[in-house]
């Protein structure tokens, strides 16, 4: 089942109530499944209630910025096929080598190693030649988008790192309601699918799971990957 590992509070708020409706008209007469969903809609409700600290600001920030690192390379990846433009080919090449020689798996490391790497990146970026190569692939904005988004990280983590200590209880809370939030979601996919795959039923499951796979959808959309 295409789920998320983790979904953004943005979408957990969203998923309570839709999996609480979806299970009411299509599954009501379950009711161990139906206290599941209503369990899910009043997590939403708390995590709409908690005020959002500045630290979670800062999750939100690390996200923006791995989306566009990936959207580089998707772009270099672009070129990179192109053979029928050998001259835009041996670009593309050429600046994965000097800007992505070590991949890009390092949006995933702990935000000061990403941070770091990221300012390397944007340190080779500013080498003149570079830069005329990435402005004829139209890749210069992005290069550019990933400096602006990185200074709103860091921004983002100098507020994070003066945070109260009631901004830290609600903090923790969040974290705490997203955590349980998600071992319901699993549990969810569990039973429905139990439930309902066979073939009589399997209109039902795809109703079922029709909040998860759009929210899947909606964060492979952003970029958030």
């Amino acid at each position: 089942m295409a789920i998320f590992k983790k979904y953004p509070v943005s979408e957990l708020v969203r998923l309570g109530p839709e999996i609480n409706e979806v299970v009411g008209n299509y599954a009501a007469e379950n009711i161990a499944l139906l206290a599941l969903a209503g369990e899910m809609e009043n997590l939403a409700g708390e995590l709409m209630e908690i005020r959002q600290p500045e630290s979670m600001n800062l999750e939100m920030a690390d996200r923006v910025r791995d989306a566009l690192v990936i959207s580089f390379v998707h772009g270099l990846s672009h070129f990179s096929y192109r053979l029928d433009r050998r001259d835009l080919k041996e670009k593309a090449d050429r600046l994965e080598a000097k800007l992505l020689d070590d991949g890009y798996a390092w949006i995933k490391a702990p935000y000061g190693e990403e941070s770091a790497r990221i300012h390397r990146l944007l340190n080779d970026a500013s080498d003149p030649k570079i830069r005329a190569d990435l402005e004829s692939l139209n890749l210069k904005e992005t290069i550019e988008a990933i400096a602006a988004a990185q200074l709103d990280f860091e921004k983002a983590e100098f507020t994070a790192s003066h945070l109260s200590e009631q901004a830290r209880d609600a903090l923790q809370k969040i974290r705490t309601l997203i955590k349980e939030f998600h071992q319901k979601i699993e549990l969810y996919t569990v039973m429905v699918q139990n439930e309902y795959s066979d073939g009589e039923h399997l209109s039902i499951l795809a109703k079922l799971i029709k909040p998860l796979y759009e929210a899947t959808s909606r964060i492979k959309a952003r970029g958030e990957v």
